[in-house]
């Protein structure tokens, strides 16, 4: 009779561990699943920007030096990266996505003109600091003695938070920007 109540004992001890470590490991794969979603994001992103900055920057070789991107410009730069997301994000929304061109001119005289800022796509992209307050640490004097002009696309995306249903923490919204210097 010991016997068979130290079984009885051990079944229910196992059961109650069990659960105690399979929910911890269904919260460390849905973390995981999270944060891959979120890094496979970024990294989409990340290259658009880049890509995206340089096909703005490309315009003035086209247009001349003194090429001021407009309207145009910006919507053509949003469905080129709006439909490469397409095209490479299986679950891509684009009432989630949004992007900010921003191009800082210069006058002769090196002193800095308006900046210029287009906004695409429904989602509001947060920009901790405009190109214009961090543009002293960026400008460069081309050779022939002018600074050139500084184009920055920041692109956002906001994500699926599964962690937020679970345990009440996290974040949405995956940001990626992306500086180059003008001709």
């Amino acid at each position: 009779m010991n016997v068979i109540n130290s079984t009885i004992k051990q079944a229910g001890t196992f059961t109650i561990e069990f659960s105690l470590v399979g929910i911890f490991l269904g919260v460390l794969f849905l973390f995981s699943a999270d944060i891959i979603e979120k890094l496979s994001m970024k990294g989409k992103l990340d290259r658009l920007s880049y890509s995206a900055t340089s096909l703005v920057k490309e315009r003035t070789q086209l247009y001349g030096e003194n090429y001021l991107t407009s309207s145009q410009d910006a919507d053509l730069v949003f469905r080129v990266v709006r439909d490469s997301l397409t095209r490479t994000t299986g679950s891509f929304d684009v009432a989630r996505f949004g992007m900010v061109l921003e191009e800082q001119t210069y006058a002769s005289d090196h002193s800095a003109n308006s900046l210029k800022t287009l906004r695409r796509g429904t989602l509001a992209c947060t920009i901790t600091a405009p190109l214009s307050q961090v543009e002293n640490d960026l400008t460069v004097v081309t050779s022939w003695g002018r600074k050139a002009t500084l184009y920055r696309v920041t692109l956002c995306y906001s994500t699926e938070n599964m962690v937020e249903k679970v345990l009440d923490n996290g974040f949405a919204m995956v940001s990626s920007s992306a500086v180059v210097v003008g001709r």
